[in-house]
């Protein structure tokens, strides 16, 4: 009796990638002459839809290895993925940080969450913002820093 066992992903063979390569083009050419739409934006809709079919399991990597192995579309690729990613930093980076002010502090302790106990502890500390966005809270009976509000 003889075992095979095979790990990972099973390799693209060069005619699969003949054929992935020639279906590839010729649609790319057609979407783009039939719609006006430029090939490098034909090329980013089949490699964005691929991607989403091959993450659901729909389809195999075959599609993804072609682009992966053809320079001009692996560039495309990594542009994009690496444009989003500085997008998405920037986004993160402009939020404004949320103000914790005795007054937001105050309205928030309204919430049922807290029970009356915690109010009144809470009421009764001092809070604290110092240049530089250090924020705190301290008792009544602890003398003041002169650098923070």
């Amino acid at each position: 009796m003889k075992l095979n066992f095979t790990f990972g992903k099973k390799k693209t063979s060069i005619k699969d990638y003949a054929i992935i390569g020639m279906v590839l083009f010729l649609l790319v050419g057609f979407l783009s002459n039939k719609f006006g739409i430029s090939e490098k934006d034909v090329w980013k809709l089949i490699d964005i839809i691929q991607k989403e079919l091959v993450k659901r399991g729909l389809i195999d990597g075959k599609i993804n290895d072609f682009i992966i192995n053809t320079p001009e579309l692996l560039d495309q690729r990594v542009e994009r993925d690496v444009d989003s990613a500085i997008r998405a930093y920037e986004r993160l980076e402009q939020r404004e940080p949320p103000r914790m002010t005795n007054k937001t502090i105050l309205k928030n302790l309204e919430s049922p969450r807290f029970t009356d106990t915690q109010r009144i502890i809470v009421k009764d500390a001092i809070y604290y913002e110092c240049p530089g966005g250090v924020m705190g809270i301290r008792g009544v009976w602890v003398d003041k820093d002169p650098n923070c509000n």
